[in-house]
């Protein structure tokens, strides 16, 4: 198993989806969600801070569907995914 501590970019237009459920759960990881900054009546995009928990497989697939979505990914790890 590998983690990665990773911080994300939430567009506003994701605000009402459930966007870690569904990215992270569909590529079988763990996640724990360290802090977060999203509001229901915000006019900004919101962000995550989050530890992914998984294979590296795994981890790089969540990354490339975030990435799709036009989600700003930053990482603090020099780590390959």
């Amino acid at each position: 198993m590998a983690t990665l501590r990773i911080r994300l970019q939430v567009p506003k237009k994701y605000r009402d989806q459930p966007l870690m459920g569904d990215v992270l759960a569909s590529c079988q990881l763990q996640f724990n969600i360290l802090a977060a900054h999203l509001g229901p009546n915000r006019e900004e995009d919101g962000w995550f801070d989050v530890m992914l928990t998984g294979t590296p497989e795994d981890i790089t697939a969540a990354l490339a569907v975030l990435r799709d979505r036009d989600i700003e990914l930053w990482s603090d790890t020099e780590d390959e995914f």
